[in-house]
C-alpha cells in the first residue's frame, strides 16, 4: 500500500511492484555485463516480456565525477550508475509470462553486489542518521571499488592478448613440427601429397574462421584412409586436428593412434605410434597427457633388445627424442601447478641432462658441458643438434633466476636464427619465434622483480 501512494496509484495491483521478485546477477569483470545484458535482451525479445513496454523510462545516472565504467548498450536494460559513489549495474524489469509478477534482474560485478550490500545494511537498515562525513567515506570507498574493476578488467585483457599471442606462436609450432614429421614418416600413398599440401594452406588461417565445408573432405578421406595405411591416416587426422582445433577431430585422431598400434606386433613397428601419441597429445594442448605417454614411450623403448649395432643406434636416437620431449615438456609446465605436482622443475633438468648423455654416447659432443655451458661462440659447433639445443634455451629461460641468463638466451637465439640447419627451416624459425616470446615475458618478470628489490 505504500509503495502504491508514494507513487500516487490507489489502484496498484501488487504485481506491478517492481521488485517483488529480485534476483542478482555477479559477474567477475565489467565488461562481462555487457554479455549478460545481450542475452537478457535476446531473451526479453523472443521469450519473456518487458514488463513496461516503452512507457518506463531509462534512468539517468546521477552526475559526479566520470567513473570510468564500460558503458553497456542494452535495448531494455536500464543503466544504474553512481558516478559519486562508484555504482555501476544494470538493472531490467520482466515477466515471464503475461500477468505474472514483475521480475527485477540487476547485473553487476562481484565487487559492487558485496559493497551494495554492506551499504545497503549500514544506510538503508539503520535508523540512526548517518552523518555527512561519513558518507563521504562511503562515496570515497566505493569509487575505489569501481577503480580495482576497471583496473582488473584492464589486466584480464592484457592477459588474455598476450595468452593469444601466444597460444598462435605455440600452435604454429606444433603444425610445423606434425608437417616436418609427416615429410620424414609418411609412407607414399595416393592423395597422400594432395592432403598435406590442401592442410598447409588452411594452417594459415584461424581455427574459428575455417568452414566445415573446407575440411570435412580431408576428415573424411583421412578416415577412408585408415583402412589402407594406418600411420597415414593418423598423422592426417592429427594435423587436421592441429589446423581446425576441433576436440572432436582430436578425439578422433588420438583413438585411431591407439587403433593403429592395437593392429601391430612387432616391437619395432609398436614403439612408432607410441613415439607418436605423446606428440598428438602435445599438439592438442594436454601437456601433462604428452608426459604420460612420453614416460611409457621411454619404458617401452628401453625394454627393446637391440638386434645389432645399427639397431641398439636406432634405439638410441629415439632415447634421446623421447628425454628432449619430456625435458621441452616440463619446462612447459615449471610454475604451474601442474609443474608443482610434477616436480618439473627438478624433471626438466633431469631429462635434459639424459639427453646430453645421450648425445655424448652418441659422439655427437665430446662432453656434457658442451651442452650447459655453451655461449654465442659455441653455436655452430652445436648446430647439427638442433632439437635438444633448442630445447636446452628454453629450459634455460624457464628456469632462469636473473635477468642477465634471460639476455644471453635471447642473444644466442639472435645468432641461432641465422645458422639454422638444412630441412628444419619453418620449425626453427616459429620455434626460436615462441621461445623468444616466453624470454620476453620472463626478463619482463625478472626485471620487475629487481626494480622492487632495488626500491625496498
Amino acid at each position: 500500500m505504500e509503495w502504491a501512494e508514494a507513487r500516487k496509484e490507489p489502484d496498484y495491483n501488487f504485481l506491478d511492484m517492481p521488485d517483488l521478485v529480485g534476483i542478482t546477477i555477479s559477474v567477475l569483470f565489467p565488461t562481462d555485463i555487457q554479455s549478460v545484458a545481450r542475452h537478457i535482451d535476446s531473451l526479453i525479445q523472443t521469450e519473456w516480456h518487458p514488463a513496461y513496454g516503452n512507457k518506463r523510462k531509462k534512468k539517468k545516472a546521477r552526475k559526479g565525477p566520470r567513473s570510468g565504467q564500460v558503458r553497456v548498450e542494452t535495448i531494455y536494460g536500464e543503466v544504474h550508475e553512481d558516478e559519486a559513489e562508484g555504482y555501476y549495474a544494470c538493472h531490467f524489469y520482466l515477466r515471464l509470462r503475461e500477468g505474472e509478477p514483475i521480475v527485477e534482474i540487476q547485473v553487476k560485478t562481484v565487487l559492487h553486489d558485496a559493497w551494495g550490500r554492506k551499504t545497503h545494511d549500514l544506510t538503508y537498515k539503520n535508523q540512526v542518521r548517518i552523518g555527512g562525513s561519513i558518507r563521504e567515506q562511503f562515496a570515497s570507498l566505493g569509487q575505489m571499488i569501481a577503480r580495482i574493476d576497471i583496473q582488473s578488467d584492464f589486466l584480464r585483457s592484457q592477459i588474455v592478448l598476450d595468452n593469444v599471442a601466444l597460444e598462435r606462436k605455440k600452435r604454429l609450432v606444433q603444425i610445423n613440427l606434425l608437417f616436418h614429421d609427416i615429410a620424414r614418416n609418411s609412407d607414399a600413398d595416393i592423395g597422400m601429397s594432395r592432403l598435406v599440401a590442401e592442410l598447409k594452406n588452411l594452417s594459415a588461417l584461424e581455427p574459428a574462421s575455417l568452414p566445415k565445408e573446407k575440411w570435412m573432405p580431408i576428415y573424411d578421406e583421412a578416415h577412408t584412409m585408415f583402412h589402407r595405411n594406418h600411420s597415414n591416416s593418423c598423422l592426417l587426422l592429427s594435423l587436421l586436428a592441429a589446423v581446425t582445433n576441433k576436440p572432436q577431430v582430436k578425439m578422433d585422431a588420438l583413438e585411431r593412434i591407439v587403433m593403429w598400434e592395437a593392429h601391430l606386433h612387432d616391437s619395432d613397428d609398436v614403439v612408432k605410434p607410441k613415439l607418436f601419441y605423446h606428440l598428438a597429445h602435445h599438439t592438442f594442448g594436454d601437456t601433462p597427457s604428452a608426459i604420460d605417454e612420453a614416460e611409457v614411450a621411454v619404458k617401452y623403448v628401453e625394454q627393446i633388445k637391440a638386434k645389432d649395432a645399427d639397431h641398439a643406434a636406432q634405439n638410441l636416437r629415439r632415447l634421446n627424442s623421447l628425454h628432449n620431449s619430456l625435458a621441452y615438456y616440463h619446462a612447459e609446465l615449471v610454475g604451474t601447478d601442474q609443474g608443482n605436482k610434477r616436480k618439473s622443475h627438478s624433471q626438466t633438468t633431469a631429462y635434459l641432462s639424459k639427453c646430453a648423455k645421450d648425445l655424448v654416447s652418441r659422439n655427437v659432443i665430446k662432453d656434457e658441458r658442451e651442452f650447459w655451458n655453451f655461449t654465442i661462440s659455441d653455436v655452430g659447433s652445436l648446430v647439427s643438434t638442433y632439437p635438444p639445443l633448442d630445447t636446452s634455451l628454453f629450459v634455460k629461460i624457464k628456469l632462469a633466476t636473473n635477468a642477465q641468463q634471460v639476455r644471453e638466451a635471447i642473444e644466442i637465439m639472435t645468432v641461432l636464427k641465422e645458422q639454422i640447419p638444412a630441412g628444419m627451416a619453418d620449425i626453427a624459425a616459429s620455434s626460436l619465434n615462441l621461445h623468444q616470446h616466453h624470454a620476453y615475458q620472463k626478463l619482463l618478470e625478472l626485471e620487475a622483480a629487481d626494480a622492487v628489490v632495488g626500491g625496498a
